[in-house]
């Protein structure tokens, strides 16, 4: 598929935001790379059976949370694009 162009993406908290995210129109779901998102932003990720955070590298402060839906897949509906 192909990249339409790359997009900030930001957060319900007014001062986060994130780079680099691709923005691909034909597909169907949003995915995100793990490890690039975490290396362009200096955050990680900590996975549980029915939730994800994403914690900032310098704070450990929760920047993003995400729940597991029916399909067992993680989503985060506090993401503004």
């Amino acid at each position: 598929m192909s990249i339409f162009n790359t997009r900030t993406l930001s957060f319900s908290s007014p001062n986060d935001s994130y780079n680099k995210l691709l923005h691909v129109p034909s597909i169907s779901k949003n995915l995100l790379s793990v490890s690039q998102f975490a290396k362009d932003n200096v955050v990680f990720f900590e996975f549980h059976p029915h939730l994800c955070l994403v914690k900032s590298q310098g704070t450990n402060k929760v920047v993003l949370q995400g729940v597991v839906g029916a399909d067992g897949l993680y989503s985060f509906h506090n993401i503004k694009l």
